[in-house]
């Protein structure tokens, strides 16, 4: 997985982020605004460390034309949506703080997740 979806869940506070982003044999993706902008920012993120469309689509079980649009969609919200400007730097420091620990990372317990708001 090109994604850390445990650390993403636990900063975001969305349990199941990984069925929410990608769907599962039970359930499609879900499509709530959090949800399509978590997906959009990742998206970026990862054409942003190099990683082929095609790759990301793969990983985020979409169709690599999608990726495309969020990519084109992810720097106009930048510039006009605070919330989704937050939401892009917590992402990011999640993911390079993942990267940085990964094979550091030994510790036994886990923090408790608690429910987003918008998906209550």
């Amino acid at each position: 997985m090109l994604l850390d979806y445990h650390a993403l869940a636990l900063a975001l506070h969305i349990p199941n982020l990984n069925e929410h982003l990608r769907g599962s044999s039970r359930r499609a993706p879900t499509r709530s605004r959090v949800i399509c902008d978590i997906r959009r920012a990742c998206a970026a993120l990862l054409v942003e460390q190099g990683y082929p469309y095609r790759t990301i689509a793969h990983e985020l079980r979409c169709d690599p034309s999608a990726i495309t649009h969020f990519v084109r969609s992810h720097s106009n919200l930048l510039l006009s949506d605070t919330r989704y400007a937050q939401l892009v730097a917590t992402i990011h420091a999640t993911t390079t703080a993942h990267h940085a620990t990964t094979a550091h990372d030994s510790s036994p317990s886990q923090p408790s997740v608690s429910t987003h708001p918008a998906l209550a």
